[in-house]
């Protein structure tokens, strides 16, 4: 059962579309007396809204539908990853190009990569570029990859990178690309609305500093927006979902628009290949979880587990990301105590 504040946020969302639609009605400046009240004003304003459910509705107990088979295994989209990171010191001194030393690495480890300047060509092949976004730093780009043999190409690209002496700071980001040009627009509303659902799970197993709150530049919180929901068509979709028409979103949907794909932008830099890993499985099955029914509707618990659970994450997956959870909350509380 969503709490009462909850409740008033999902109502409150609603309040502008139904202005808009000449429903007569203001947001509620307080929570509502009962949660029963709350959700059932949400219900008849969707209604009328033509709007048919939301995160926060719930089935009685006992005929909540279960959640729709998932793939067994790694969801078999193809992705994309882009490496924000600073080459080591004594390369940047050199003669030589930090980027064609380090192309020459990746390629020498069995992962075909070229050093190019800044461009959003796709290749076939890995390209490490300069990136102005990054002070001194460069982007390992991948080409379209696919199953264990493209998180395998990507763990041995990280591998090279580490073993040259790369790092990473607070500017760097890693992006990861799911493709989408085969989706349906309902996995494009069900992934606003389950990141939106699950938004403090997810913050949980990132660094404080690519939360929500930390920073609202370049990784925006996903909000969901009910007005989209009626929309049938990706063209009415994408005109109505681009606002504000930038990039700089965890969940970036405007990709979709260049690349074909649905950008997931909020983990912060790493070329630790099991970090990587871990997030480009979590956001496959995001995207799996998002394209398994027309409306997607999440159970009610907004706990890391329970993200995990409803994406089908693996054994080894979920102790991954729960034993994250807890290294961020004993930092967290330590800081706290001193």
């Amino acid at each position: 059962m969503p709490t009462l504040n909850e409740i008033r946020r999902e109502f409150n969302s609603l309040v502008p579309a139904a202005q808009a639609a000449g429903i007569r009605v203001r947001a509620w400046g307080a929570v509502p007396t009962t949660a029963q009240y709350g959700l059932e004003r949400i219900a008849r304003l969707r209604s009328q809204l033509g709007l048919t459910t939301s995160l926060t509705q719930t089935a009685p107990v006992g005929t909540f539908p279960p959640p729709l088979p998932l793939p067994a295994g790694l969801p078999s989209y193809t992705f994309g990853v882009e490496f924000e990171f600073i080459p080591p010191a004594h390369m940047a001194a050199g003669f030589i190009n930090p980027q064609r030393q380090l192309a020459q690495l990746i390629s020498n480890a069995g992962v075909q990569t070229s050093a190019e300047t800044y461009n959003h060509q796709l290749r076939n092949h890995w390209k490490i570029v300069t990136d102005s976004s990054v002070p001194g730093g460069l982007e390992l780009v991948s080409p379209i990859l696919q199953g264990e043999a493209g998180i395998a190409a990507m763990r041995t690209a990280c591998d090279v990178l580490v073993a040259a002496g790369c790092t990473i700071n607070r500017t760097c980001g890693f992006h990861v690309h799911v493709g989408a040009r085969a989706l349906p627009v309902s996995t494009f509303k069900n992934i606003l609305r389950l990141y939106a659902h699950y938004h403090t799970a997810i913050d949980s197993v990132l660094a404080p500093s690519r939360r929500a709150a930390a920073n609202p530049t370049y990784c925006r919180p996903v909000r969901h927006n009910p007005s989209l929901d009626g929309h049938r068509t990706m063209d009415t979709f994408m005109r109505n979902f681009r606002e504000p028409r930038t990039r700089y979103q965890a969940v970036n949907l405007n990709a979709f628009i260049r690349h074909g794909t649905i950008e997931f932008r909020q983990h912060g830099g790493t070329i630790e290949a099991d970090k990587a890993e871990q997030w480009v499985r979590l956001c496959l099955r995001m995207v799996a979880r998002a394209d398994a029914s027309a409306m997607m509707q999440a159970p009610a618990g907004f706990a890391l587990s329970n993200l995990l659970e409803f994406v089908g994450a693996s054994e080894p997956e979920t102790s991954f990301f729960i034993a994250r959870a807890e290294r961020f909350a004993s930092r967290a509380a330590t800081t706290l105590n001193t």
